[in-house]
Parts: C-alpha cells; structure tokens; sequence
C-alpha cells in the first residue's frame, strides 16, 4: 500500500494505491490519526488506485467516523471501482451516509463545501 497526501484547503486527500488489509490497515489507521490530531478534520480517501480491500481496510474508516464525528468532522470516499467499490457498497448497506462514497474526488471536496 501506498498513500499519497494532498490538501485542498481545508480538505485532506489520502490517495491509497495498492492493497488495504490486516498488514496495511495499522499504518493508514496510524495516519489518520496524526492527520486529526493535527487538525485535519475533513479527510478524504481517494480509493481508485486501491485494488484490494479487506474488513480490515473497512475497519480505518470507522475508526475515522470515530474520531471525526466527536469533532464535527468529514470523511467520504472517492474513485473506488470494480471490486472495492462493490465491497464498499455492500458494507455500507443501507447507511451510505456513515461514509459516503463520490464518483470522483472533486465531487467529495464539492460535497463537503456544500455542507461546510
């Protein structure tokens, strides 16, 4: 796995490439953390580079809901596809709001202007 951060703003892209899983999930997981502890509370996971992802991988998005939600933050989904996307749907059920997913990441960081 690969992460690859860009910040637009006040918005923080986390570009994954690769494989998000049990031997991954604890560096991304250790990421975000510092990121809100650093006050960036808007983070976004650009997932179109990601072509595996395992309950382990689902696992740092709600640690991320978790940390975020106390503060009044944002977190969404962007570019997933193919496999990872239908397991992202699929985990996300009937709840795509608990961490919304966005064709693209311009339309998650338009997303998260809107309700800023």
């Amino acid at each position: 796995m690969r992460i690859e951060f860009t910040e637009h703003e006040d918005v923080t892209v986390l570009a994954i490439t690769g494989e998000l899983d049990v031997s991954t999930a604890p560096a991304l997981q250790t990421r975000v953390r510092d990121l809100v502890e650093n006050g960036r509370l808007k983070l976004i996971f650009d997932f179109g580079g990601l072509n595996h992802i395992t309950s382990s991988g689902l696992s740092v998005l709600v640690f991320c809901v978790q940390l975020l939600n106390p503060k009044n933050g944002l977190v969404a989904i962007a570019g997933a596809k193919g496999l990872v996307k239908q397991v992202v749907e699929v985990w996300a059920g009937k709840k795509p709001s608990f961490v919304p997913s966005y064709p693209t990441v311009e339309d998650a960081i338009a997303k998260f202007a809107e309700e800023s």
